[in-house]
């Protein structure tokens, strides 16, 4: 288990913006390994039910690392034995952002669909395509920053209205029955 992963530059640590991976373990996301909870042994990016097969991560710094400069990566393994990263590498790379695990940015139902002929796609089919682009384009960033913010302004905002009971009497008499016990 990778509990936590850090990229210095001398003695300042680099912001990590995204992590995704080409496996996760049910409950253990690689985004766990970049939560800045070192010191938590039961939390960080595992694979199990994978072990033994090519697994990556991907990390995207926040600021891209300008001109020559060293780099020291700390790899932070403290669950236990039989728990560490088995041959793994290290790699970097100056191509532009977003920095992403191949198929990570398809689920599985997604590619599902994708593998089907375009034509032969049925309207649901078609609706998650588009609810899948909707929440991936880069042209509707903004759209879903506006949206999420909207959404937590509605959030806050209902948190701040007055709840009360409101009843209205009953224009006709339903008969009602029930039966009244004694507890002791």
């Amino acid at each position: 288990m990778l509990n936590e992963f850090t990229v210095k530059e001398d003695a300042t640590t680099l912001k990590i913006a995204e992590a995704t991976a080409t496996y996760e373990q049910k409950g253990q996301p690689v985004k766990l390994a970049i939560d800045e909870k070192a010191n938590d042994a039961k939390k960080g990016w595992a694979v199990l039910g994978n072990a033994g097969r090519d697994t990556a991560a991907y990390f995207e710094l926040a600021q891209p690392v300008t001109g020559e400069k060293t780099l020291t990566f700390v790899l932070r393994q403290i669950y236990g034995d039989h728990h560490t990263l088995g041959k793994f590498r290290l790699s970097a790379t100056t191509v532009p952002k977003p920095i992403r695990a191949p198929n990570v940015q398809f689920p599985a139902d997604v590619l599902a669909v994708l593998q089907i002929a375009p034509d032969e796609r049925t309207a649901d089919q078609l609706a998650k395509l588009a609810k899948h682009f909707r929440s991936v384009a880069p042209q509707f960033a903004a759209l879903r920053q506006q949206i999420a913010e909207a959404q937590t302004a509605r959030v806050d905002f209902e948190k701040t209205v007055t709840r009360c009971l409101v009843s209205s009497p009953c224009r006709t008499a339903a008969p009602c029955a029930f039966c009244a016990r004694r507890l002791e």
